[in-house]
């Protein structure tokens, strides 16, 4: 009779609380005061619902560069292969050419080298796969942008009330002219709520502050790996006009591009290896043939004869 007469659950529990009250009171089970209070409440607090907050929504998911990731690993394991054994090859064949000292020093070097090559390919992966938008939330009731981004990078925005002014950037100048650190490619992606997508990435407000949450790799510090990252919030739009059009395309394309420069390097440096170990020993070897052939036994040291009787007299 509640519901039908009032239409509402709050309403319903109430006259179920104050019903329970009078009979409470009419048998003696409860004291008036406890009645009164009863009675005299809107809404008991089991009966009031708790609105939950609206969740923050998806716009945007993307698949993740892990194929095309391991793909370039196992091109630079290959390539630090090459440059190992061609690094070994060459010394190899200029061993017999130089001194001890040179060749060490020579030999430490080629192995920092190796180390240098191995970082900066290894580097260059990490810092295209932390372009690629994996996914994108946002939450207009507390003004936040959450950005996934693959290698375990997120990023959180929170937008300004107004439009941004001066050098201050706007989400449609980051979405337009900063895709060196942020890329989000609806060709691989789903769109999931394109209307919204849309109205975020022409949105005219700027990023007030931002949280980036990163997982170092190769041994980095969560310090250095937030100095590497590349933070939205410190860039103005003069930098962001310098960067529009030198991304390289896409992260797929850069990761294709970097696993057969990879190849090519490895190629390259054992090719080199052998041609200098071949050109080595042939020059020590010749080397040694003349001298064997030039040499003459008593011209070098040898035992002289010792002198006749005959001529001492």
């Amino acid at each position: 009779l509640a519901q039908a007469s009032f239409g509402s659950r709050p309403m319903a529990a109430m006259l179920r609380t104050r019903q329970l009250a009078a009979w409470q009171l009419a048998t003696r089970r409860v004291a008036p005061w406890q009645c009164a209070r009863a009675w005299s409440r809107l809404y008991s607090s089991e009966a009031t619902p708790e609105v939950p907050a609206p969740a923050p929504r998806l716009l945007f998911r993307a698949r993740s560069l892990e194929n095309e990731s391991r793909n370039v690993e196992n091109a630079i394991t290959f390539a630090t292969v090459g440059m190992s054994g061609g690094m070994g090859f060459a010394f190899l064949g200029l061993a017999p050419l130089t001194s001890p000292n040179v060749f060490m020093i020579g030999l430490l070097l080629a192995i920092v080298q190796v180390q240098f090559g191995y970082s900066l390919i290894t580097r260059q992966l990490y810092v295209q796969r932390r372009r690629w938008v994996m996914e994108l939330h946002r939450d207009e009731e507390k003004h936040l942008v959450t950005v996934v981004c693959d290698a375990n990078l997120t990023r959180v925005w929170t937008l300004g009330n107004d439009a941004a002014t001066g050098e201050t950037p706007s989400m449609q100048d980051i979405a337009e002219k900063g895709k060196m650190f942020f890329y989000l490619d609806r060709d691989v992606g789903e769109v999931v709520d394109a209307e919204g997508l849309d109205a975020l990435l022409a949105d005219s407000k700027g990023i007030e502050e931002e949280k980036v949450e990163v997982k170092p790799v190769m041994g980095e510090t969560e310090e250095l790996s937030k100095r590497i990252v590349q933070s939205f919030s410190e860039l103005t739009r003069t930098n962001l006009q310098q960067m529009a059009g030198k991304d390289g395309g896409s992260p797929i394309k850069q990761l294709d591009v970097l696993e057969r420069a990879a190849k090519i390097t490895g190629v390259s440096f054992m090719t080199l290896g052998v041609l200098f170990y071949v050109m080595g020993n042939w020059s020590a070897q010749n080397a040694i043939h003349r001298a064997a052939q030039s040499y003459t036994p008593g011209s070098h040291g040898a035992t002289a004869t010792p002198p006749r009787r005959e001529d001492v007299s």
